[in-house]
């Protein structure tokens, strides 16, 4: 077998035990309330962003058990799809009753779909391939979205003092990104409208309240010493992860 051959074989191994190998020790799984944690994170980086239109064609890929297309569903979007590769991923969704998500590898089903939706979600997604696979994924990416369709992701910030967590956290991740490198690769697709935004802890009760007052200071203080090292003053994003959100031109070149 080749070493890429076996690479693929390794991952699919992973994946098909994902959430009892990997998701079972998780820090976010020994927090308080683990399900409110991450509703509160999809509503502020996922619906916040997302355009107006319940109508929209919404695809999640790498959508795991299927909670983004579920709080979707029940903030009143009417069209929204996930696929995973991840056998136990998809079984649970099923087990909660969550219909429309496939055990499909994305690139396959965004191959089959070309110019079909409004928007593609791709939260902690692009890191599980290698630096090789990433700009055909993408390129994949903007040929399934509409004209005007918009690209949202949440990858592991290479920026970060903090990425090794996010990086090396998980056996499957391939890769992490910059706003810089990131931007690189949606430009070099025919993406050219984006804009970044820092993941920071969001309030959703007295201790993530707190959580979040006390990362403004920590953040302002790691801004601080880059800027003093570089010279540039505004721009530097330092949290775990970070957020882009892309639109395709309005009309195909």
């Amino acid at each position: 077998m080749s070493d890429a051959g076996a690479g693929q074989a390794s991952r699919d191994r992973l994946y098909a035990r994902y959430i009892s190998t990997h998701q079972q020790d998780s820090p976010t799984r020994r927090q308080d309330s683990p399900r409110k944690t991450a509703e509160a994170w999809i509503r502020r980086y996922v619906v916040r962003l997302l355009p107006p239109s319940l109508d929209a064609q919404i695809l999640d890929v790498g959508c795991g058990a299927g909670e983004v297309v579920e709080l979707l569903r029940a903030t009143g979007y009417r069209h929204v799809r996930g696929v995973d590769v991840s056998s136990e991923q998809v079984a649970r969704a099923r087990e909660r009753g969550i219909d429309g998500i496939e055990l499909e590898d994305l690139r396959t089903h965004l191959r089959c779909n070309e110019a079909t939706y409004d928007v593609i979600a791709a939260l902690d997604v692009l890191e599980h391939f290698d630096p090789a696979e990433v700009l055909t994924v993408l390129d994949l990416v903007a040929a399934a979205l509409r004209p005007g369709g918009m690209f949202l992701a949440s990858v592991p910030n290479g920026s970060s003092p903090f990425m090794g967590r996010y990086r090396y956290g998980d056996f499957t991740h391939g890769t992490a990104f910059t706003d810089r490198s990131l931007g690189q690769l949606l430009r070099t697709v025919g993406i050219r409208e984006m804009r970044f935004l820092p993941v920071n802890p969001v309030p959703h009760g007295a201790l993530s309240s707190v959580r979040f007052a006390i990362w403004q200071v920590i953040a302002a203080l790691l801004k601080f010493s880059l800027a003093v090292e570089t010279g540039v003053v505004r721009g530097h994003l330092v949290t775990q992860n970070i957020v882009v959100v892309a639109r395709c031109p309005s009309a195909r070149s």
